[in-house]
């Protein structure tokens, strides 16, 4: 386990403060867990990574066009960042990205919380948090005697979040102003509510009804397309056929000045 003392540079940092709290918030968990299970994964070290020549890979997803299967063999074993998540837990939510990119803290936060969320849809309704911090350290709930069988770790999370939850419940409304004004422009954020809406708008049809409109617009998928990459590259398509109408000149306008 790492040691907490950098665990500063996030409770610290408004801004890194404010995207956890913003990520946790919006997947409906504890700001202060997140923060307790960075502190004991990585001591709040964005480069922290660790290699488990054992760990299970998932060499079926999808990944990066020029990734060699030796390289993401090698990166799907590895934990990466601040959350620590593996390379394969990332690709099996999803994630196509190279998975070195899991470093970079707004990366890292976005798929170490769908992970959490991935395990607490699984396991909290039987275990509680205790089970969950219990799978998020060795991938199940696994129990021994009393306890978890990694019963230490699943303590330590625990005492964390409650010396965190003051300190975030204090910082919180700073930190996501300081979230607001870097991450996204007012306009900025609009666009990206009205994209994500258009998106879930796609992502509720069936997947070939997807794949059948993706056809007929000429949008060529690569292998492993998901409903999310439909639905973006269809989205990407109406994008840009509303930017072509904005440049076009108002026919109607130069009819009047004939």
């Amino acid at each position: 386990m790492a040691d907490t003392n950098n665990i500063e540079d996030i409770t610290g940092d408004p801004y890194l403060l404010g995207l956890v709290i913003y990520r946790s918030e919006q997947a409906l968990l504890p700001p202060e867990l997140v923060v307790a299970l960075i502190a004991a994964e990585s001591g709040g070290d964005a480069y922290a990574c660790s290699y488990e020549s054992l760990a299970q890979t998932a060499m079926q997803s999808a990944r990066p066009r020029q990734c060699s299967l030796d390289t993401e063999s090698v990166c799907q074993k590895m934990r990466w960042g601040l959350m620590q998540i593996s390379g394969a837990a990332a690709r099996r939510l999803g994630c196509e990205l190279w998975l070195p990119q899991l470093s970079v803290p707004l990366v890292n936060l976005e798929w170490g919380v769908k992970y959490l969320v991935h395990l607490t849809n699984q396991f909290y309704k039987r275990h509680g948090y205790a089970g969950v911090i219990a799978a998020y350290h060795s991938g199940s709930p696994r129990r021994s005697g009393g306890g978890y069988v990694n019963q230490l770790y699943v303590d330590r999370v625990l005492k964390l979040v409650e010396e965190y939850k003051p300190i975030v419940a204090e910082k919180r409304e700073q930190a996501l102003a300081v979230l607001e004004t870097q991450l996204l422009a007012p306009e900025e954020a609009e666009a990206a509510v009205r994209a994500d809406k258009a998106i879930d708008e796609y992502l509720s049809r069936p997947l070939e009804e997807l794949k059948k409109m993706a056809a007929e617009r000429g949008i060529e998928p690569e292998k492993g397309w998901k409903k999310a990459r439909y639905a973006e590259a269809l989205y990407a398509l109406d994008l840009d056929a509303q930017n072509a109408r904005k440049d076009a000149p108002d026919v109607s306008e130069a009819r009047k000045s004939e």
